[in-house]
C-alpha cells in the first residue's frame, strides 16, 4: 500500500541512523583517552562533520571545496589537480606504468572529474587508485575499475 511505501524508507533510515549512533558510540570507546588526529577527505557540508567527532581530545582536519564548513580545527582547501595529473597519479598508485592504455579511457576520466568519485581530489584520486591496485591482482586495471565504481555504488 501506500502508506507502508512511504514507512519503510523511514524506518529504513531510523535503523540506519540508530546503527550509526551506535558505531560512533563503540569508536569513541575505543578511542578514550587517546589523542587523535582525523583527516576527512571530501567533506560537503557541516551535517558529516559531527560523525566524527568522538571526544575533547581530537583534532580534525577537513578537506574541502567547501567554503563555509564550521566546527572544524583546520580547513584545507586543495586545489584539483588537473586532467592528466590525476590520470598520472592514478596510473602511479595503482602500479601501473604512465603508458598504460586505461590512462586514455572515458572510464577513468570520467571517474576522476565527476563529483561523485574523485573531482580530481590528489586524496580520492589516490585512495581510489590503491583500491583498484588490491582488484587488479586477480580481475585487471580496467576490470578493477569498474568493480570499485560497483562497490561505491551499492
Amino acid at each position: 500500500t501506500c502508506e507502508q511505501r512511504f514507512e519503510e524508507p523511514a524506518l529504513r533510515q531510523l535503523r540506519e541512523r540508530r546503527a550509526i549512533e551506535e558505531t560512533k558510540r563503540e569508536v569513541a570507546k575505543k578511542l578514550y583517552g587517546r589523542n587523535l588526529l582525523l583527516v576527512l577527505e571530501n567533506v560537503r557540508s557541516d551535517e558529516q562533520i559531527p560523525l566524527f567527532r568522538f571526544h575533547d581530545k581530537q583534532s580534525l582536519i577537513v578537506t574541502t571545496t567547501a567554503p563555509d564548513l564550521k566546527n572544524v580545527d583546520w580547513k584545507v582547501q586543495l586545489e584539483p589537480f588537473c586532467s592528466q595529473e590525476a590520470v598520472n597519479l592514478f596510473l602511479k598508485q595503482a602500479g601501473l606504468p604512465r603508458w598504460h592504455p586505461i590512462g586514455r579511457t572515458r572510464e577513468l576520466a570520467a571517474v576522476l572529474a565527476s563529483e561523485d568519485y574523485c573531482n580530481h581530489s590528489p586524496l580520492l584520486i589516490r585512495t581510489i587508485a590503491r583500491w583498484c591496485r588490491l582488484k587488479a591482482v586477480t580481475v585487471g586495471p580496467k576490470q578493477a575499475l569498474l568493480e570499485v565504481l560497483r562497490e561505491i555504488h551499492s
